[in-house]
């Protein structure tokens, strides 16, 4: 192993073992009747050393107004989390979920792009928040 890949491996490691933490990942499906439905094939299963990236950021809507040119902004969040490949059994793939059991509520991302691998041993998965009806 060369040592840039020697000191990734460590640094890596290092951010897992500080900032991961345990997120469920709910594989979901399309049926014959419902759409995202829970996967029957693919069974729900937990990921430890996630790195969970959540920043505030302003979301910009073009065609917005009554004119084609306004756009409006609204407040949004943008998700991305990070996995070792090694810690990646079954990979989630676009539309799956994460629950982030470990914060409070419980708050759960849906994987919105295809996973990306960064190239340095990781998969990053860019999300959106799951709004969940209310009972």
């Amino acid at each position: 192993m060369q040592k840039f890949a020697e000191f990734e491996a460590m640094v890596s490691q290092a951010v897992d073992d500080l900032y991961g933490e345990t997120v469920r990942v709910e594989p979901r499906a399309d049926g014959k009747f419902v759409r995202q439905g829970a996967d029957a094939d693919r069974p729900a299963f937990d990921i430890t050393d996630a790195v969970v990236d959540i920043q505030p950021a302003v979301a910009r809507l073009r065609n917005a107004g009554r004119n084609d040119g306004d756009t409006a902004e609204i407040s949004a969040d943008l998700c991305h989390i990070s996995i070792a490949d090694s810690r990646l059994g079954l990979m989630p793939r676009r539309g799956d979920r994460f629950v982030l059991v470990e914060r409070i509520g419980s708050p759960v991302w849906q994987v919105a792009k295809d996973p990306e691998p960064d190239g340095l041993g990781r998969t990053v998965f860019r999300c959106t928040p799951v709004k969940e009806p209310a009972p």
